[in-house]
C-alpha cells in the first residue's frame, strides 16, 4: 500500500518552518558551563558588546568552539580578549571563570612573553602555527611550574579579510614530555654505572670522574621527579 502523502503545510512543513527561523543567539544554544556563562554574562558595558550584535566570524567561531570536545579559546579584538569552551576551562586554573572576556595579556602575564610574540606573527603574516611540545612556565597555583603544549593559532578574518582575532585550540603534554625525560634519563644512568665499573676495574682516577658524571645524571632524574611532585602529576610514597 503506497504511503500517504502528506498535505501541503502539513506537520514536516511545520517542522521545516520552526528549523529554518532565525534566531540571533543560535551560536551560544547549548547546556555546557561556558555555554551558559557567555549567555549569562552582562556584555553591555564591555568592548564586545551584547551578543546579538557580535560580527559572523566571532559568532561562527564560537559557535564551532562551543561545540567542541577539545580545549578551545578564541582571542577576540586588538586587545585579543578570551572566549572560551569547556574542555578548555581548566587550562588558566583558579583565573577561570574571571578569563572570561579579559585581555590575553592579564590572564597570561606569567608567559606573555612568550605567546605575544607568537601572536603578532600570527596577525604580521596572517599565516596559522602549531606548535609542538612548547615550554610554558606558567604560575597558575603560587608557584611557577614547568609546562609543555601541543597548540595551534589560526587567524580569523572579517568579511573584508582583516584580521579580527586567533582561534586556539591545544592540549598539555607535560606528563608525556617529563615521563620521556625520565626514561632518557634512566637509560644514560645505566649507561654511566656501566661505564663507571668499568673505569673502576681499570683506573681510580676515571672511577672518580666516571662518579661525578653519573651523580650529575641522577640529580637531573630527580630534578625531573620533583617538577611532577610540584605539578600533583607524581606523589611521594
Amino acid at each position: 500500500m503506497a504511503a500517504e502523502a502528506l498535505p501541503a503545510g502539513g506537520r514536516s512543513a511545520s517542522v521545516l518552518r520552526k528549523q529554518s527561523v532565525y534566531d540571533p543567539m543560535d551560536f551560544l544554544a547549548g547546556n555546557g558551563e561556558m555555554a551558559q556563562r557567555i549567555r549569562s554574562y552582562d556584555w553591555r558595558d564591555h568592548s564586545f558588546g551584547p551578543p546579538e550584535t557580535w560580527p559572523q566570524t566571532l559568532r561562527s567561531a564560537l559557535s564551532i568552539a562551543l561545540n567542541s570536545a577539545f580545549p578551545t579559546a578564541i582571542y577576540w579584538g586588538p586587545e585579543l580578549r578570551l572566549l572560551y569552551n569547556d574542555a578548555w576551562a581548566p587550562i588558566p586554573g583558579p583565573r577561570h571563570p574571571d578569563a572570561l572576556g579579559a585581555r590575553a595579556q592579564d590572564v597570561w602575564a606569567d608567559i606573555w612573553h612568550i605567546i605575544q610574540p607568537q601572536f603578532a606573527q600570527i596577525i604580521g603574516s596572517g599565516k596559522g602555527m602549531f606548535l609542538e611540545d612548547q615550554l610554558l612556565p606558567m604560575s597558575r597555583y603560587g608557584f611557577e611550574e614547568e609546562t609543555y603544549w601541543n597548540y595551534s593559532f589560526t587567524p580569523l578574518r572579517a568579511e573584508d579579510g582583516r584580521i579580527v582575532g586567533i582561534f586556539n585550540s591545544g592540549n598539555e603534554t607535560t606528563e608525556r614530555v617529563i615521563e620521556t625525560r625520565n626514561a632518557e634519563g634512566l637509560v644514560a644512568l645505566n649507561q654511566g654505572l656501566r661505564a663507571c665499573g668499568q673505569y673502576r676495574r681499570g683506573a681510580g682516577a676515571g672511577a672518580g670522574a666516571s662518579g661525578q658524571a653519573v651523580e650529575g645524571i641522577a640529580d637531573r632524574h630527580v630534578g625531573a621527579d620533583d617538577i611532577r611532585r610540584q605539578t600533583g602529576r607524581l606523589r611521594d610514597p
